[in-house]
């Protein structure tokens, strides 16, 4: 870039090959793409170079990553390239991967995932979209037993902590009373969510979630009528923590006696 924040490329920033091996091994291991099939070696570009820990991924085309590697001096100027498949996710520095996988580019990445991929129940599909986190920890006690069924829960937790991609599981639409459900596939309503400790949360915007809803038939005027369970949970926690400081403040006062 030349002085002053001005770009020799005149506004249109370069796009390179991802060439950084430790990068690209991250997203194999993690994801479970096999390279032989999911050229992410050869076909990976980025805007700005890969070792400056690129905000964005692209997966492009064979001829294009060929294009860009005989470009050596960089006089092309290519505005877009390639389908956006990996963002950047600097929130937790303990996750093993720090790229999350883009709702976009999941024609894409989707086929090739091996790992990753959790199943849930339809209508737990469904209260994730309205509701966008909910728990999952399988404590006989906590609130997440009367969200997720114990087969969800195992899915959930055989994931490892990150971004993961959740499929609702399509034999459940009769037992979830959406029909409408059954003209889409599990692949066509992926969802793209990030897996905490006991948290699943959505990382699909709350317009791409009402138009799946619409999707599957969720009547969205009834579905947001009805309680969060994070904040069921909250509730519940807080109460509990009202009930024990009486007892407490009773037993600070004895031993104050």
């Amino acid at each position: 870039a030349r002085a002053g924040g001005r770009s020799r490329w005149n506004g249109v920033d370069p796009i390179y090959l991802v060439k950084n091996a430790e990068l690209m091994k991250t997203l194999v291991d993690f994801y479970g793409f096999d390279p032989n099939t999911f050229k992410i070696d050869v076909q990976l570009a980025a805007r700005t170079p890969d070792d400056q820990r690129p905000k964005r991924l692209y997966f492009c085309s064979k001829g294009v990553a060929e294009l860009l590697k005989a470009d050596a001096e960089e006089k092309l100027k290519i505005v877009c390239a390639g389908v956006k498949c990996f963002e950047r996710q600097d929130k937790d520095a303990d996750i093993p991967c720090q790229y999350r996988l883009a709702q976009e580019g999941l024609q894409v990445t989707l086929p090739n995932l091996t790992k990753q991929k959790v199943v849930i129940k339809l209508s737990e599909y469904a209260a994730l979209l309205e509701h966008r986190a909910m728990p999952f920890r399988s404590d006989e006690t906590d609130t997440a037993t009367r969200v997720f069924c114990p087969q969800s829960i195992a899915s959930l937790i055989a994931a490892n902590q990150g971004c993961c991609v959740v499929l609702p599981d399509m034999a459940t639409a009769e037992e979830a009373n959406l029909p409408a459900a059954s003209a889409s596939t599990a692949e066509d309503l992926a969802i793209v969510c990030w897996l905490g400790k006991a948290t699943v949360s959505l990382m699909v915007s709350k317009p791409d979630a009402a138009l799946l809803m619409d999707r599957i038939g969720v009547d969205r005027s009834k579905a947001y009528a009805k309680p969060n369970p994070m904040q069921v949970k909250r509730d519940e926690e807080t109460a509990a923590q009202a009930e024990d400081a009486p007892a407490a403040d009773a037993t600070k006062d004895a031993d104050a006696k």
